[in-house]
């Protein structure tokens, strides 16, 4: 999927009045502002520092969620053909594309979370 957020990498920085502020790719007047505080909400280092992390966190559970051969396995043992079982909730289907995935799952969390990061929940 195409990125259509600032590009990564992000840093969070103070400036010089202490306020916490999240740039994208360098440290220069030109590089994009993605997040600051303001005097009425200020952002906090621990926010800045997250912030700052969600183009590598959203990389992370786009591979997490599409990595097959670490999150299923195949169960032959039907008769009707294999099946892909997901080794977390332990639901399955022909294709681990088709797996719903329980709220308990990382696999589910993690295409929720994704979801969310794109705008589609």
């Amino acid at each position: 999927m195409s990125t259509k957020h600032t590009p990564g990498p992000w840093m969070a920085e103070q400036d010089q009045k202490g306020r916490w502020r999240v740039y994208c790719d360098a440290y220069s007047d030109e590089a994009p502002l993605v997040a600051k505080g303001s005097q009425v909400w200020p952002m906090s280092e621990e926010d800045a520092h997250l912030i700052a992390a969600a183009p590598d966190l959203l990389e992370a559970l786009r591979a997490l969620a599409g990595a097959r051969d670490v999150t299923y396995y195949d169960d032959s043992d039907r008769s009707s053909g294999t099946y892909q079982v997901c080794i977390v909730c332990h639901e399955m289907a022909e294709k681990a594309s088709e797996i719903a995935h329980d709220a308990s799952c990382i696999v589910g969390k993690a295409r929720a979370a994704i979801a969310k990061a794109e705008g589609r929940s």
